[in-house]
């Protein structure tokens, strides 16, 4: 009540793997979908006002502690080949699956 139920955005959500990770990131898939649950629940049960959710990152990039052993994208990008073929990984194919229904569905 005190801040007028502000307007939220979600930047930059995520967590990195070590290079090489998994194409079947089934951790970091578990921890957006958990993520969205949360979110869900804040929005109907507490009536947060988000506006928006970003997911970090949707390539896998060069991160300035760790180079390019880091991995946050959704999709995996070869930085041996000069062509930088990019492959989804599995969080990336389910989140197209949340975006494609506007929503978490039950499997």
């Amino acid at each position: 009540d005190t801040y007028n139920h502000p307007a939220i955005y979600i930047t930059e959500n995520g967590f990195s793997q070590s290079d090489p990770a998994p194409l079947d990131d089934t951790q970091r898939w578990e921890y957006f979908r958990l993520t969205l649950q949360e979110i869900l629940k804040a929005i109907y049960n507490d009536g947060v006002h988000l506006k928006g959710y970003f997911v970090w990152s949707l390539l896998d990039n060069f991160e300035w502690i760790w180079g390019y052993s880091s991995r946050f994208g959704l999709f995996h990008v070869d930085f041996e080949n000069p062509a930088l073929p990019r492959t989804p990984y599995r969080s990336a194919i389910e989140y197209a699956e949340v975006i494609a229904n506007n929503g978490l569905i039950k499997k």
